[in-house]
């Protein structure tokens, strides 16, 4: 099983880890035990590789995990993930360097016709926002020194009316609730 996990994080395997068919295998009733323990095995594997764990620390970790502490499994572990730490961690980095948005400011102007001979447009509020964003390479440049600040800078302005306006609060509000579900923390607790 860990080797497939192992696989699966490293992209070998073109097919997802058969759950169902594993937990049949092991006896249990509820596929999503087995699913639970997959996802911390990974994981753990990737804290492993995230710290770049030598050997004395790989078996640490591994003892503070509360894993079989028989020196077999540990050692099975040891030769199945500490070979591919330096594939594991390429990939991480491959992943965090991604052109990514970084969020920087927002500022936003609401205007009103109040008067005009048109009857359509008595009334129609309007919303101007303009959104300044950072580029991953852009925030890696800044961290350099290599380019100055205005033109890593990238802003975006858009007009919109009251009800996309509404909707767009809505999907950030649903989002900001995200962050407070159980993977969301795992994976925050991960990139600490």
């Amino acid at each position: 099983m860990l080797t497939a996990i192992r696989n699966d994080l490293l992209g070998i395997s073109q097919q997802k880890i058969p759950i169902k068919k594993l937990a049949k295998k092991f006896g249990l009733e509820d596929p999503s035990y087995l699913q639970e323990a997959v996802e911390a095995l990974a994981y753990l594997i990737l804290h492993i590789c995230k710290i770049n764990a030598s050997e004395e620390e790989f078996f640490l970790i591994y003892q503070q995990s509360g894993l079989n502490q028989q020196p077999q499994f540990s050692k099975t572990m040891f030769d199945i993930i500490y070979p591919y730490i330096g594939e594991l961690r390429d990939i991480l980095k491959k992943e965090n360097d991604r052109d990514t948005v970084k969020f920087s400011d927002l500022d936003w102007r609401l205007s009103m016709v109040t008067a005009t001979r048109s009857k359509q447009k008595i009334m129609v509020p309007k919303y101007t926002v303009k959104m300044d964003v950072h580029t991953a390479n852009a925030a890696a440049n800044m961290e350099r020194g290599a380019a100055s600040e205005e033109q890593q800078l990238e802003s975006i302005i858009f007009d919109s009316d009251y009800n996309n306006m509404k909707r767009l609060q809505d999907e950030l509000q649903t989002a900001l609730k995200s962050l407070n579900g159980r993977y969301s923390k795992k994976v925050f607790k991960f990139l600490k």
